[in-house]
């Protein structure tokens, strides 16, 4: 990149387009929300960006496509960047498009139930602006947080889901940038509209939605059955989806998940059995609740309080990570049929591990579910993170063994791209690639590569007859694996206990991007390192004894200490008590950047944005 003349691309952006090119604010575009050891990314890829591009308009991302591909340049499209199977980290460097700024919310068309919104827009914003017009979304990530771009690349299935299906199903209409440069606007009316969804920013890359929308229900009614076992459980919830009962929600919440969410509030909320979270726009009368309690002999309803108390914390799933530091975590599209089996399997080879294994689902129609896994770790046990690393895959292959798919494939499940896809459409989806992107230059050398040059140790390591084949073998032994991996476990723990609260603080912190869009440091000055995400991963370089240059320290002072961060979290991080503690630490060293704060503080206070970020519904939680 430090031979190619960026000039080109400067002219063909827009005014208010953003370059970034310094070396330390690129680092921050080199994670998701996973975490692999620094050696092991190290000989498998180059996750470092030559170059981010913030675009301000739809034919900013189509310029910088362009110039990507007559440079021989990947392309790489990150919104939030909150999944961590590495579908939104570069593996060969090349461009980053950055579309969190991207993210106005374009108008709302009432008559037709229906929001223009760009691809950066968060889902908790978007349903805020829909409430003034009496509309609600129809479906939402179980992170409303994440952006609208992110999810229909990665996903689509959420809350809401089993009533009004994945949400690709309410897409009115995309515009679309190709990897040929060319910007389409897109209808379910076109051939080519289905192959945007679900392929991770491979064939194309999402750059404005038009969403159908609903009108707001008048209440919300969320009803908490519990069960004995595993059995009764997965039962019941293949009776209710197909008892003519009309939720708009059917959710699997484990017995572990719960206990570790009551550990995160200090007491206990919930009993911690398998349950199941239903949920209705209409409450049920006596007789309903009644006939529905009689689908499943050991089913027993929770009162109205545990019932909203998890519905609320739907949305917070990230909140376990404050036991952990880290979160690992594998999912798949499971049979309703099979999930029992599946979760008790996994939990005894996590036993064997040494390890609670916990799980979540969303029911994505009848007879299917999205079930999600999550077990705590951490890298600075790194032994034992790498055998945590092989648990999260075996737990994906024990998916697809049971009769499941992949629900995502990033780079860790690539080899599976037959099994979430099917012959059949993924000969479609090559094909349509090489005929729309014929340098392979959007989000090259994953499952979706013609070409795939390069990289040779990971598409060895990651091909389907080694991971694949491996997997199965670390299965197939996996009460030996379990006992080497209990015995690689430190004589003591992360030493969450032992460190300062800037310090847990860095090693909790989800890098889920919540805080970056509230920042009003970050809209005066498009620089993430002044947000909380870029200040927490500053600590933990401090904590790794590397050097920090005057200029990132100063960007540490650039800070309204307004909150809208501590707010956001998912986490429930008290960052600005971080934020005192760090400065200070900066402080001893750097001294006080008196005039850059002050110059700072003046133009964010005379801001507009300033004010209305203040004001905004998104500092508040969501009921």
């Amino acid at each position: 990149m430090t031979q190619i003349d960026i000039t080109p691309l400067k002219t063909a952006l827009s005014s208010k387009a953003i370059l970034i090119t310094e070396a330390k604010e690129r680092e921050l575009y080199r994670r998701d929300l996973g975490e692999l050891p620094s050696w092991f990314e190290g000989a498998l890829f180059n996750i470092m960006p030559d170059l981010v591009v913030q675009p301000a308009a739809a034919e900013d991302v189509a310029q910088t496509v362009k110039f990507a591909s007559s440079n021989g340049l990947a392309v790489l499209a990150r919104g939030c960047s909150s999944w961590g199977f590495g579908g939104s980290i570069p593996v060969k460097g090349g461009i980053v498009i950055d579309f969190s700024p991207f993210s106005a919310i374009l108008g709302v068309d009432k008559d037709r139930r229906a929001v223009r919104v760009q691809a950066g827009a968060r889902w908790t914003d978007i349903d805020d602006h829909l409430s003034a017009h009496g509309l609600t979304l129809k479906t939402y990530s179980s992170s409303k947080f994440t952006t609208v771009g992110g999810w229909l690349a990665t996903g689509g299935i959420g809350i809401n889901s089993f009533a009004f299906g994945p949400v690709k199903n309410h897409v009115l209409e995309i515009v679309v940038v190709t990897g040929d440069g060319q910007l389409r606007r897109l209808s379910p009316a076109d051939h080519d509209f289905k192959y945007f969804f679900e392929t991770e920013g491979q064939i194309g890359l999402i750059v404005e939605v038009l969403l159908s929308a609903r009108e707001r229900p008048a209440g919300s009614f969320p009803y908490l059955f519990q069960f004995e076992s595993l059995k009764s459980t997965f039962d019941f919830i293949n009776k209710v989806s197909n008892s003519g009962a009309k939720p708009t929600h059917i959710g699997y919440i484990d017995g572990d998940y719960i206990a570790q969410t009551n550990r995160t509030r200090g007491e206990s909320i919930v009993a911690e059995k398998p349950s199941v979270l239903i949920h209705f726009d209409l409450a049920l009368s006596e007789g309903e609740k009644e006939r529905m309690l009689a689908l499943e002999n050991d089913a027993t309803l929770t009162d109205e309080f545990k019932a909203r108390y998890l519905w609320h914390e739907r949305l917070f799933t990230m909140m376990i990570k404050r036991l952990g530091p880290k979160i690992l975590a594998g999912e798949s599209y499971m049979p309703v049929s099979n999930s029992a089996a599946l979760v008790e399997r996994v939990k005894r080879i996590g036993k064997s591990f040494g390890t609670r294994v916990s799980f979540e689902g969303h029911m994505s129609g009848p007879g299917e579910i999205v079930l999600m896994s999550f077990f705590l770790s951490g890298e600075k046990e790194k032994l034992r993170y790498l055998f945590h690393m092989a648990l999260s895959g075996m737990i994906g292959k024990l998916g697809l063994n049971m009769g499941g798919r992949p629900y995502g494939l990033g780079i860790w499940n690539s080899a599976f791209a037959p099994e979430k896809y099917g012959e059949k459409e993924l000969k479609e989806y090559l094909s349509f690639k090489k005929e729309t992107d014929p340098k392979s230059t959007l989000n090259p050398a994953k499952w979706l590569d013609s070409k795939k040059k390069g990289l040779l140790l990971s598409r060895v390591l990651f091909s389907r007859v080694f991971f694949g084949g491996g997997m199965d073998l670390l299965i197939a032994f996996s009460p030996l694996v379990g006992l080497l991996a209990k015995a690689s476990k430190a004589k003591r723990g992360s030493g969450l206990s032992e460190m300062s609260g800037m310090e847990r603080a860095a090693l909790i912190c989800s890098r889920c991007g919540s805080c970056v869009k509230v920042c009003p440091a970050y809209l005066a000055t498009r620089d993430e390192r002044v947000t909380a995400r870029s200040k927490l991963e500053l600590v933990r370089r401090l904590m790794a004894k590397e050097k920090i240059g005057q200029d990132q320290a100063e960007r540490v002072f650039l800070c309204m200490h307004c909150k809208a961060c501590e707010k956001i979290c998912q986490n429930e991080l008290h960052l600005t008590e971080v934020w005192d503690e760090l400065e200070e630490r900066l402080k001893s060293i750097y001294g006080w950047p008196k005039e850059a704060l002050e110059e700072f503080v003046a133009s964010v206070e005379a801001s507009k944005e300033y004010e209305e970020i203040l004001d905004q519904p998104f500092l508040r939680r969501p009921s």
